[in-house]
């Protein structure tokens, strides 16, 4: 054999066995993060089958299994509960950065007294919650392509 072809045999076989690791590695990922969403609440069969498809041909898309199972879970699951229990501690930060730039906008900028800020604060938790929540729920690719 000639050196160009043993050296473009010896990529493609290369390339087969990342291609295999990367699917492996993405399995593993998908199976270990599934497990997590399904740990308080299973998810009906149906739409696990839906979720195992959605999360595969959004990582044969751009290769990253943690954004495909996001963009998986913002287009197969409804409900906000899974949201609020896989991303609890992501959502909880997120609610507090929101939380407290609203307490400086109502106090800084709008001049609320410090009484008047403690009323509205029980209003502005739940609003960053919910706030927070929603933009872990409708996903975007800009934001979570860490």
């Amino acid at each position: 054999m000639t050196k160009k072809i043993l050296i473009c045999m010896t990529f493609v076989l290369c390339s087969g066995i990342d291609s295999a690791q990367d699917r492996n590695e993405a399995s593993a990922y998908l199976a270990e993060q599934k497990a997590v969403l399904n740990s308080s609440q299973p998810l009906p069969s149906q739409t696990m089958l839906q979720f195992d498809s959605v999360s595969w041909a959004k990582w044969e898309g751009h290769g990253k299994m943690k954004v495909a199972f996001h963009e998986a879970m913002c287009e197969t699951l409804t409900e906000q509960k899974y949201f609020k229990r896989y991303f609890k501690d992501e959502l909880e930060q997120r609610a507090w950065v929101i939380l407290n730039d609203d307490l400086t906008y109502f106090g800084q900028t709008q001049k609320l007294s410090d009484n008047s800020l403690n009323a509205i604060k029980p209003l502005l938790e739940q609003r960053s919650k919910e706030i927070a929540c929603t933009e872990y729920r409708f996903f975007t690719n800009a934001k979570k392509t860490k």
